[in-house]
């Protein structure tokens, strides 16, 4: 009886048919787990942005909560001191390297990190002076367009033209969510009532009435702190991709913000002489400061995997999560514009997340 192998079946045994096969399964295994590591990133980056609604959301809660104590210098010293306790346990439980300040590379992006993000929410409470949580934060998701700018000439980052489409879309869905501001203003009737800096310039002292001309003042006014409040927030989001490639732990970058955004919480607050030292409002705005704790982790997280121009699209989600909670919990009205403009938002950004570019 012939045992011997057919001949359809004698390649199989061959040494080079199993070598082959076998770097065939190791190139796909490889695929797939850097597939699965961006899938994981989408979601890091989705989740921490939804965060980022919430701290917009946040800022307008606590000062309905607090409208005698709040101030800007005073939410956000707060915010910022409870980073520090919160930076100094992950440094010592997850034994991370602490990087000293001059063994920093870039000092400048490091100064424009820690320092534009106080100052990105001087702006955005400035601009909520004038606007609904859920408008404000759609200026502020304006903020991809300027990302996308700065990280292909700075970090040299590959451009797909779907990037451009999904910025395009997006931001039609919040001008659709912006549309019927005026009415909406004159339904909640709340501007005005921040005291964000005494040097400011004050470019109105009422509150909105049924002047169509005042309400079109108070947009144009909020947007522009709005479209401020972006320029900033871009280059923090540029300035976090920088620093984390120069391997600087986002613990790390967290508790030099936590210092340098309390001492400017305390300078600022000396400036206005408007300060709260109420303790069910510190521990109020420290609450902010968590979540802003637990957005930057997850955004650092997404970044490690994810050029920062294929993840702009995602910023949009504040949008739709600030738009929710100010619904749900402010009392802001709900409009087609509104349900039109999120869906327009959420598709592109699910199409996005899950069929990669070609």
């Amino acid at each position: 009886m012939d045992v011997s192998c057919p001949q359809n079946y004698k390649g199989l045994f061959k040494p080079d048919y199993y070598s082959k096969l076998n770097d065939f399964n190791i190139q796909n295994n490889e695929e797939n787990h850097k597939y699965n590591l961006m899938r994981w990133s989408f979601l890091y980056i989705a989740v921490s942005y939804s965060c980022f609604g919430f701290t917009t959301f946040h800022i307008k809660l606590t000062k309905k909560l607090f409208p005698d104590e709040f101030s800007a210098p005073s939410y956000l010293f707060y915010r910022n001191i409870i980073l520090i306790p919160i930076s100094l346990y992950f440094l010592k439980s997850l034994n991370v390297n602490f990087t000293r300040y001059s063994e920093i590379k870039n000092k400048n992006w490091f100064f424009i990190r820690l320092t534009g993000n106080y100052f990105a929410f001087v702006a955005i409470i400035k601009c909520m002076m004038y606007l609904r949580v859920s408008t404000a934060q759609c200026l502020n998701s304006m903020h991809p367009a300027f990302v996308l700018i700065i990280s292909a000439i700075i970090l040299k980052e590959k451009f797909y033209k779907r990037y451009v489409y999904g910025i395009i879309i997006c931001f039609i869905g919040s001008v659709i969510i912006i549309m019927n501001e005026n009415e909406k203003a004159q339904d909640i009737g709340i501007i005005n009532e921040f005291d964000v800096a005494a040097d400011s310039i004050n470019f109105l002292d009422t509150k909105f009435d049924n002047s169509q001309e005042l309400n079109i003042l108070n947009i144009f006014i909020g947007s522009l702190w709005g479209i401020l409040n972006s320029i900033l927030v871009a280059h923090v989001v540029v300035g976090i991709k920088i620093l984390s490639k120069d391997k600087i732990p986002m613990v790390v970058q967290n508790f030099f913000l936590g210092i340098n955004n309390t001492v400017l919480g305390l300078i600022h607050g000396f400036l206005i002489q408007k300060f709260s030292f109420n303790i069910f409002f510190g521990l109020v705005s420290s609450s902010g400061g968590i979540i802003f704790y637990i957005s930057n982790y997850l955004l650092n997280k997404g970044y490690e995997n994810l050029p920062i121009s294929k993840t702009t699209p995602l910023a949009y989600i504040s949008t739709l999560s600030a738009f929710i909670l100010s619904v749900l919990f402010l009392g802001e009205n709900l409009y087609v514009t509104d349900i039109i403009g999120s869906l327009l938002i959420l598709v592109f950004n699910v199409y996005n997340a899950w069929v990669p570019p070609k």
